[in-house]
């Protein structure tokens, strides 16, 4: 894969909370200039505080489909 084979998005945090029962997890959702903002995991806990992530905007690499868990 090329890095011209990526799909490369900047987003905007619209909300992000802490995952209940982990120590690492965040779920946001990030506004990637769709319909519907996406709802994202990451482990950025360690790194990140919420305050600063919040107002962040993170490069986004969406997925070919959107997942279902």
């Amino acid at each position: 894969m090329t890095p011209a084979a990526l799909d490369i998005r900047v987003g905007k945090v619209l909300e992000a909370k802490r995952v209940e029962g982990s120590d690492k997890l965040y779920v946001e959702q990030i506004d990637v200039g769709e319909e519907k903002p996406r709802t994202i995991c990451s482990g950025l806990v360690p790194h990140v505080p919420l305050e600063k992530f919040v107002v962040s905007v993170p490069s986004v690499f969406p997925p070919l489909k959107s997942t279902t868990f």
